[in-house]
């Protein structure tokens, strides 16, 4: 039986900011260029994969032993808002994480182990350009609360997790290299739990690649006036 003990690791996507309030100046919007702007507020499906390395932690003061490498393939769906000039004079989208689940099979666990998300209402990422005189590239910074399982079990009830990635030149990222780099900045805390004949192991992520995304809609204006998230200029 495993046992939780203790939080956070880390998956997925990325961008810093550390707030999204709107600037008082008038906001100028980039002309669209071979990279284009920002998309109009809607809704996005990507698909990608998640390598990460499953460590038994030693009790004898030698390194920490490499059990396998997994690799986690992972569907999400996103809502965005239209794009907006932040409180540094960034432009930048809002947005939320409203599904998404990941899984693995671990041969060293002999077990299925699936991330997904807990929690109903999920904190909002950010999706914010690099320069102040185009979209592209941009920086992802995703924010969402998760949760890990093994043997219909679960091993960690409610992880942060925070992946960031730079030098993105399209929304949403579909997957192709040079457009959608290789996420690699993780949160340093780690989902650790108790093997009953392991001892302490832990999850460490490696990188995160887009396999595809698409967009599913495109909000109206009367959809947008809905959205729960800051946007439209």
């Amino acid at each position: 039986m495993f046992r939780a003990k203790t939080s956070t690791l880390a998956l997925l996507a990325g961008l810093c900011l550390t707030s999204a309030s709107l600037s008082a100046a008038t906001p100028q919007v980039p002309a669209p260029g071979k990279a284009g702007i920002f998309p109009t507020a809607g809704i996005d499906q990507v698909d990608h994969e998640i390598t990460i390395d499953l460590f038994q932690r030693s009790t004898t003061g030698v390194a920490d032993k490499l059990l396998e490498t997994l690799t986690f393939r992972g569907r999400m769906v996103l809502e965005r808002g239209d794009a907006y000039v932040n409180s540094t004079g960034f432009r930048e989208i809002a947005f939320v994480v409203n599904r998404w689940e990941a899984t693995a099979w671990s041969k060293a666990l002999s077990s299925m182990v699936v991330y997904r998300l807990n929690e109903s209402t999920q904190p909002t990422s950010y999706i914010t350009a690099e320069t102040t005189t185009a979209d592209f590239p941009a920086t992802f910074d995703f924010n969402l609360n998760f949760e890990a399982s093994a043997f219909g079990m679960i091993l960690l009830p409610r992880h942060h997790g925070r992946p960031k990635g730079h030098g993105f030149m399209e929304v949403p990222p579909t997957g192709n290299r040079p457009t959608s780099p290789t996420l690699t900045s993780f949160e340093t805390a780690l989902i650790t739990a108790e093997h009953p004949t392991l001892g302490t192991i832990y999850f460490k992520p490696r990188h995160c690649n887009d396999q595809g995304g698409t967009t599913l809609a495109t909000y109206s204006v009367a959809e947008k006036a809905n959205l729960k998230l800051p946007g439209g200029q």
